[in-house]
């Protein structure tokens, strides 16, 4: 009954792409070690891979962070699965996500100083442009001011949403989150600015505009 179940484990590791175990490990040791140690080493090359990338995207946008130590560490994972070295790879591969999770920490506080930044700068032109409406009158200006307080309360619903994200450990969320928020901010001030001024906004926020949708700036 072992060695069926035995062979069953190893179909499935295979048809998952893992590192295959022999099925005659009765008297190694560490092969219960081993065989707990697959599906983690499985998962976490991937998700820790998916982080990397995404971290990269950042570091070469604003250059907060680095991800040599990252890329290497990983790496050097990796190349004890493809020696064998399952348990050692599930240490290195789970002490490199804490690295990660560190780093986007790092990142997500780092964006909330830049959402909060440009917020204020929308909350602060709302507020000049409410009272132009009130002394001026004009029905365009209001009308566009009403339109703008809907989205800069969704802005700030991401904003608050994404201080709950990063709170409860949920890093890279978080990062989208404020990203969401940052580019309803830019928006309001595209829309405020008017169409002869709008140029400069994008100027001003071009590189987290690209950003905002999870890719790399290019400068020309």
């Amino acid at each position: 009954m072992y060695r069926w179940n035995a062979f069953f484990a190893v179909c499935i590791t295979v048809s998952l792409g893992m590192p295959v175990l022999s099925a005659d490990s009765d008297n190694d040791p560490s092969y219960i070690d081993k065989f707990h140690a697959q599906p983690v080493v499985h998962t976490l090359q991937r998700s820790n891979l998916e982080k990397i990338e995404f971290i990269e995207v950042i570091a070469k946008n604003f250059g907060y962070t680095d991800t040599y130590n990252l890329r290497k560490d990983y790496w050097s994972a990796r190349l004890l699965v493809i020696k064998g070295d399952i348990v050692g790879a599930r240490k290195m591969l789970e002490k490199n996500r804490e690295d990660i999770d560190k780093t986007l920490l790092t990142l997500s506080k780092q964006y909330r100083v830049d959402a909060q930044k440009i917020l204020d700068e929308c909350s602060l032109k709302m507020s000049e442009m409410k009272l132009e409406v009130e002394i001026g009158g004009d029905p365009d200006e209001h009308d566009r001011l009403d339109r703008n307080n809907s989205r800069i309360r969704i802005a700030y619903d991401e904003f608050h949403n994404a201080v709950k994200a990063s709170t409860g450990k949920q890093y890279q969320p978080s990062i989208n989150l404020f990203r969401h928020a940052k580019r309803q901010a830019i928006n309001i001030l595209e829309d405020l600015a008017g169409p002869n001024e709008r140029h400069k906004v994008v100027d001003k926020y071009k590189i987290h505009i690209v950003d905002n949708r999870q890719e790399v700036f290019k400068k020309s």
